[in-house]
């Protein structure tokens, strides 16, 4: 399955490089990818997913830094987010490489329509 994609690159593995560094892959695929909607769709609903859980991981653990102990709650806020962006980095992983075969999108809840709605106008314009 070479076909169809900007790079030249099997859709399994683009979406699985998409998805692998999470947001920061998410972007540079997104950029790189102008022909195939699936690709699309999981570069946007990585950038949507783990750039906030990231945000919120480095905020709420930059407190360490401090060294203030009345702090201390933040760090368990802050690894918390740590395993939420790890289980979700993984379940995410798993469904765009599997479901890449047949190309079919996986919608997140609440996200997922406006991903791939937003991934269906930019390949059909050809936009980022």
């Amino acid at each position: 399955m070479t076909e169809g994609t900007s790079l030249g690159l099997p859709v399994a593995l683009e979406a699985g490089i998409a998805v692998f560094f999470g947001w920061i892959s998410g972007l540079i695929v997104l950029v790189i990818e102008s022909t195939n909607v699936y690709v699309c769709a999981w570069c946007y609903q990585t950038i949507v997913v783990f750039l906030p859980i990231s945000a919120m991981y480095f905020f709420f653990t930059s407190f360490a830094w401090y060294g203030n102990t009345h702090l201390w709650p933040f760090w368990y806020i802050g690894y918390g987010f740590g395993v939420l962006f790890f289980v979700t980095w993984i379940i995410m992983l798993l469904l765009a490489v599997i479901n890449a075969e047949k190309e079919e999108f996986f919608p997140l809840p609440f996200i997922g329509q406006w991903c791939l709605a937003k991934a269906e106008a930019r390949v059909s314009a050809n936009t980022f």
